[in-house]
């Protein structure tokens, strides 16, 4: 709203009333007073919401132009405030979808990364301790843990058929290609290999090997390597003119079964989805307790007993809660900030909405020395 000039501004409404405007910019959470007509009467708190100023108290909607501000008809007020209202509870809710969507991807990122890691087992080269990454096959026995099979790499071309030879606690080496995984590992198994490793000649990336069938007669576990790995083993073979000592070590996580597997894919999501709704739920009821004022602390407020007689203007003396007029006899209560209420219609709100008071939004857990001034404050303290 550039038209405004600087300081405060003032424009005369249709009902005779005074806006007074506290920002020419107009920003969000701008207090906007509504002058009363009679010194007694409460100020109301506006907020410029979306082209309108709203009543934070009665729901009132004004419009406002670039030149003035203007009254709405009543029957328009209505449907502007419940349209807003609506509006705002459904970007709370896209809000909330939004953060369960970014939290939903996040979780399966990490799943996928950790996916990729843990399959990822290694072969340690054990002359030069050297540590060379692979992955299990999805079929065979698991290799357990850290204490891995311990053996010696033999290469064997592509292993597609049996081969004789004399030599015990040996690993076949062979290369990718010929035939399929499972053919390979069934001609080494029965050449006598205590384990099978499958490498990559030409592509420097890791394959999960799957076979399809029954695989129950395979008694040997078989790694995959990529280029790298491969071309590493083969040349500490030719170099040592002999055997190449090496272990193979595993994850007990790829031995599970594609049936476990499936169902930590499909659980995991759900249950990090329970356990970032239950975190929303104790952080939104923290701060719904922090909003609230303690039960303890409203009971020691001062409360006495009205009396007609000893009120001034009896004839506008009403509860600004429930909208009643104060009754004989009737308990109210007295805020640190002056305003009184009913005692039943505030307890009620400063426990259970908002611990501020309704009128002049102060806080009243704090110190008496933060409440602001008023047309009662003495010039001059006692």
């Amino acid at each position: 709203m550039n038209s405004f000039p600087l300081g405060w501004f003032y424009i005369q409404s249709q009902n005779g009333q005074v806006l007074t405007v506290a920002n020419k910019t107009m920003q969000p959470s701008v207090r906007v007073e509504l002058r009363p007509k009679k010194p007694r009467e409460n100020h109301q708190l506006w907020c410029y919401y979306q082209g309108y100023l709203v009543n934070k108290h009665s729901g009132c909607v004004l419009g406002v132009d670039r030149q003035k501000i203007k009254d709405q008809p009543v029957y328009q007020l209505k449907r502007i405030s419940d349209d807003i209202k609506q509006h705002w509870q459904y970007i709370q809710r896209q809000l909330v979808l939004a953060d369960y969507s970014l939290g939903m991807k996040a979780i399966h990122v990490l799943f996928v990364l950790s996916w990729i890691v843990c399959c990822q087992a290694t072969i340690i080269v054990l002359a030069s301790n050297e540590t060379l990454v692979d992955r299990i096959a999805a079929f065979g026995p698991r290799i357990e843990g850290d204490v891995g099979i311990t053996g010696f790499v033999s290469p064997s071309s592509y292993g597609c058929h049996p081969v004789q030879t004399t030599e015990k606690n040996w690993i076949a080496l062979v290369e990718r290609g010929q035939c399929s995984f499972i053919q390979k590992v069934k001609a080494m198994q029965e050449s006598g290999a205590i384990a099978v490793i499958v490498g990559d000649r030409y592509f420097n990336g890791w394959v999960t090997m799957y076979a399809p069938g029954d695989t129950s007669d395979i008694h040997i576990p078989s790694v995959f390597v990529a280029q790298h790995q491969y071309r590493t083993l083969l040349d500490l073979y030719s170099t040592q003119q002999s055997s190449v000592a090496v272990r193979l070590s595993g994850d007990d996580l790829l031995t599970w079964p594609l049936l476990d597997m499936l169902l930590v894919v499909v659980l995991s999501p759900a249950v990090m989805m329970l356990f970032i709704y239950l975190t929303w739920q104790i952080r939104q009821r923290q701060r719904r307790k922090n909003d609230i004022a303690p039960t303890h602390f409203v009971a020691k407020l001062p409360m006495y007993i009205f009396r007609r007689e000893k009120i001034v203007d009896a004839d506008h003396a009403e509860c600004a809660i429930c909208l009643e007029d104060y009754l004989e006899g009737d308990q109210l209560r007295t805020l640190p900030c002056r305003h009184e209420f009913h005692a039943k219609c505030v307890d009620a709100w400063l426990t259970s909405h908002k611990k501020f008071c309704p009128i002049c939004k102060f806080d009243i857990c704090q110190s008496t020395d933060a409440i602001p001034p008023s047309e009662r404050t003495p010039l001059l303290s006692a």
